[in-house]
């Protein structure tokens, strides 16, 4: 076989060279590091079936969810960032960031301009807004995230910022502010949402996408309730969307809720 020199022992259809095993945690390994992905391990990749893509998807999603620090994130991403979009997004049908767009255009006026896209990744739901790149910014904790984004010349700028701690450096002259899978296990919880006030001016338009697991475990509700009764925001709206396509994960009937209101004070 023409990757004869990797190992093709299979387990759960995933060849032994995927493995998808989570070394200290973090790093994906094949006989190197995910570091190392080269063309033959995407040929590879290309040769598994639907349902093994889905296998080794699931368990890049499973190691993400295990996260709990900013460093956790910034170390799981390093070598996770090279992957992200073949074999996570495509191999779970990913489809949050559409959802989201869609969420966005069905309340956003011609003016609520720029964007913050918050825990922007690899630009996906960037991509999907398809905004003049002087009109669309994006942040998020890892560099190599930032750098796959960069490569998509889809934003003005980027944002290396941890929204555990402080958002100081980012301008606060936004129209809208949008996430799509940052709000979730491993990642941000509600805490965050009075600091995302900040980003925007008054009037600003926030769609927020929350995993809804992890919105009725962590008190979401709670902390929007507080900022409604303290004249921050108007009522949200909640739409809940599927997250992904694939049927063939444990998480095929993941779900989202987005979160959409609007800054009253400035």
């Amino acid at each position: 076989m023409f990757l004869s020199n990797y190992l093709w022992s299979v387990k759960d259809g995933v060849p032994e060279w995927y493995a998808v095993a989570l070394v200290s945690g973090w790093a994906l390994i094949n006989n190197d590091a995910v570091a190392t992905y080269s063309w033959r391990e995407r040929q590879g990749y290309t040769l598994m079936s639907e349902d093994a893509k889905a296998t080794a998807a699931t368990r890049l999603l499973a190691g993400a969810y295990k996260l709990s620090t900013a460093q956790d994130n910034i170390d799981y991403y390093r070598d996770f960032a090279k992957i992200y979009d073949e074999q996570f997004a495509d191999g779970m049908g990913y489809m949050y960031p559409q959802v989201l767009v869609s969420a966005y255009r069905s309340y956003a006026k011609p003016d609520d301009l720029p964007v913050l896209d918050i825990g922007c990744g690899t630009g996906l739901v960037g991509a999907m807004l398809e905004l003049p790149s002087d009109q669309i910014d994006g942040v998020d904790v890892s560099q190599e995230m930032l750098d796959a984004a960069q490569q998509k010349s889809i934003y003005g700028t980027l944002h290396r910022v941890d929204l555990t701690t402080d958002a100081a450096d980012v301008p606060t002259r936004y129209g809208a502010v949008v996430s799509a899978g940052t709000f979730t296990f491993g990642h941000l919880g509600p805490e965050v949402l009075p600091q995302l006030l900040s980003l925007g001016r008054q009037s600003t338009l926030y769609c927020i996408g929350v995993n809804s697991e992890h919105f009725g475990q962590q008190g979401f509700s709670t902390v929007l309730d507080a900022m409604v009764q303290a004249g921050q925001i108007s009522a949200p709206v909640f739409e809940e969307r599927r997250i992904y396509q694939t049927s063939a994960s444990e998480h095929a009937d993941d779900t989202a809720t987005i979160l959409i209101y609007r800054k009253l004070t400035d």
